[in-house]
């Protein structure tokens, strides 16, 4: 199989996939709710992480760099607060449990826009990345 075909998967797999990360969601909001660990909830990132993992990039941002740039609060307050440079990429300073409860919705959406992709003509899913996963 060539990496441009795209692998139709049973409707049965589908909704299974779908049922399995509703699952991980939901038990990971209940853990979440029932914690007592308050958070800063500084989220800007959280989305970006998670498709990070989804991506299989181990939660490493720098793919959205050129974005983070052209936005006007880089121009006047320089690189975000939020993440830390490294010698292996740039990353989020805060805790990844928000990020990892939203890779079940994340793949919902890519999911959802593959679909919906495939039935518009577009070749590939907005919002996915153009770098290659990661193995």
């Amino acid at each position: 199989m060539r990496a441009t075909e795209r692998r139709h998967l049973p409707a049965d797999v589908a909704w299974g996939e779908f049922a399995v990360a509703a699952l991980i969601f939901s038990v990971a909001l209940l853990i979440y709710l029932a914690s007592p660990v308050v958070t800063t909830s500084d989220a800007m990132f959280a989305m970006h992480v998670a498709a990070s993992f989804y991506n299989g990039l181990h939660g490493e941002v720098s793919a959205w760099l050129p974005a983070i740039h052209a936005t006007a609060a880089y121009r006047q307050y320089g690189f975000p607060y939020q993440l830390v440079t490294t010698p292996t990429g740039i990353y989020s300073k805060y805790p990844i449990g928000t990020p990892l409860m939203v890779v079940p919705m994340w793949r919902s959406t890519m999911h959802l826009a593959a679909i919906s992709s495939a039935t518009s003509g577009r070749t590939s899913p907005p919002g996915t990345t153009t770098s290659p996963r990661r193995r």
